[in-house]
């Protein structure tokens, strides 16, 4: 028995929805594969903010509009909550034992494909920036990229489907190839 919720509760695709995709997905892609190639000698990895952070927080904010002025929906429509101060902790606990461990699976995706992991590009631009952009950057990505690639097209993937794994299967996919450039 799967379970499905009953056509009458499953929303329709509307405009609102359709720009939401594009904001949402559509926006990064464009930027990645189209538009950032010819605005790439702009970025100054050392520098605090980026075009990269701008193009995204942009994004992000917009998406963050559309729901709240065009949908007149509530955040929490998707996902957005305030956390608590120990939900809060967690995270951050979280967030420092996922930096700590990235390098395991890095080097077995290394090993496994053959490449070393000094030529991995993400990793070596990383290693160049200072620990305040680390910083600015973690916080931009987290934020960012959970509203963009998780949050709406996410919740909004379920509302019409039904089905929450579609929302999921879709955006690992479109995260996946957007971090192809970068991280080789």
């Amino acid at each position: 028995m799967t379970s499905r919720i009953p056509d009458q509760t499953k929303d329709k695709v509307s405009i609102s929805v359709l720009i939401g995709f594009l904001l949402s997905l559509g926006g990064p892609l464009l930027w990645t594969f189209i538009i950032h190639p010819f605005v790439s000698p702009l970025w100054k990895p050392q520098t605090l903010m980026t075009v990269d952070d701008v193009v995204m927080w942009g994004l992000a904010f917009g998406v963050i509009a559309l729901v709240v002025f065009w949908e007149r929906k509530p955040l929490s429509s998707i996902g957005v909550s305030c956390l608590t101060l120990k939900e809060g902790l967690l995270a951050l606990l979280l967030g420092v034992a996922l930096v700590v461990l990235i390098l395991i699976p890095f080097k077995l995706i290394a090993r496994f494909v053959g490449v070393s992991i000094n030529t991995m590009t993400g990793l070596h631009q990383l290693a160049k920036l200072s620990i305040v952009r680390h910083i600015f950057l973690s916080f931009r990505a987290g934020v960012t990229e959970e509203i963009l690639f998780r949050a709406y097209p996410m919740e909004r993937i379920k509302s019409l489907t039904g089905k929450v794994w579609i929302g999921g299967l879709v955006t690992l996919i479109i995260f996946t190839i957007l971090h192809i450039p970068g991280w080789g």
